[in-house]
């Protein structure tokens, strides 16, 4: 059974429009759309604006609902908070993951709504290491990556490697081809072996280097039996003396920090 994956989603005149972009890129199991409570009532104090948006909003949570049941992929919730302080977007949340989905993956689609609103989701996708998308237009999709750990978590071998790996980044590593290193490459950049020289790294070298790489920034078990996670920051492609590896998105914003912190010292 594929493990569960939580979409939440803001609500907003505009969320019908974008759904079908959102789950193509995380393939959610469930999809929460939250929504303020005054947003199901008409108030004659409401603005001219609340007047118009209101309607609006009911009407495209319903558009949602019925694409979830005609695609029979997902499942549909809805579900209100009294307000949209970040408390109460917090203890939201919380309900949901503690009572119904505790061991889930969780993303957030946070383009409609407040500043409030969006400022509250966000906030807890840091704190539940969740995914976070915001879906401007209908085909737009822009996923903004949290980095999972501080730069000062980094000992001084693994700031190399990444360091070296950014010497080839390029457009972001948008495209499939793109800011490869070969491991040859990664041990020259990182002083292993002596750069822009013929020395060729022994076979077992390259194996050993590969392992302690893997060691240092994917998911592993320690010997104490615990899986220690990775941070998502590269991502390695091949077997043994033949591993490639590149940045992603979390690497390269780290590999920038890195950078700028060197240009300030």
């Amino acid at each position: 059974m594929p493990q569960e994956h939580i979409l939440f989603i803001s609500a907003g005149a505009h969320i019908h429009d974008t759904y079908f972009t959102t789950v193509q890129n995380l393939n959610p199991t469930h999809v929460y759309v939250l929504y303020e409570e005054a947003i199901m009532e008409d108030c004659p104090e409401d603005s001219d604006f609340l007047k118009s948006e209101k309607p609006k909003i009911r009407a495209a949570i319903e558009e949602v609902e019925k694409f979830v049941k005609i695609e029979n992929q997902r499942i549909f919730n809805k579900f209100s908070i009294p307000d949209i302080r970040t408390e109460s977007i917090r203890d939201a949340v919380l309900k949901i993951r503690q009572e119904k989905h505790p061991d889930a993956l969780f993303s957030f689609n946070i383009t409609a709504g407040t500043a409030l609103f969006t400022a509250g989701l966000f906030l807890m996708a840091i704190w539940l290491g969740g995914r976070v998308c915001v879906t401007r237009t209908s085909n737009s999709f822009l996923e903004l990556h949290i980095p999972k750990m501080h730069v000062e978590d980094l000992d001084e071998r693994q700031k190399k490697i990444i360091l070296a790996l950014g010497s080839v980044v390029n457009n972001n590593n948008s495209e499939p081809e793109e800011g490869w290193m070969k491991t040859r490459l990664v041990m020259a950049k990182t002083g292993i072996i002596k750069e822009g020289s013929n020395e060729k790294p022994l076979n077992k070298d390259k194996v050993r280097f590969s392992r302690d790489l893997d060691r240092m920034f994917f998911e592993y078990e320690n010997n104490k039996g615990k899986i220690v996670p990775g941070w998502d920051l590269i991502e390695e492609r091949g077997r043994g003396r033949e591993k490639e590896y590149r940045l992603l998105p979390g690497g390269i914003f780290t590999w920038r920090m890195l950078e700028s912190e060197g240009k300030r010292e």
